[in-house]
C-alpha cells in the first residue's frame, strides 16, 4: 500500500479548515491512485 511517511502525514500536517479540506481531498486521491495502480501492476486489473 501506501508506505511513505511524508506523503501519509501531509494531511496531518495541515492547519487552516481551508488547507485541511483541500489535503483531504488530495490525499482521497493520492490513496485511489495508488491503491489502482498497485492492482493494476500486479495484475488485478
Amino acid at each position: 500500500g501506501l508506505n511513505s511517511p511524508l506523503l501519509t502525514r501531509l494531511l496531518d500536517l495541515m492547519y487552516t479548515a481551508s488547507g485541511r479540506a483541500i489535503a483531504e481531498e488530495r490525499h482521497h486521491y493520492m490513496v485511489a491512485f495508488f491503491e489502482r495502480l498497485i492492482a493494476e501492476v500486479s495484475g488485478d486489473k
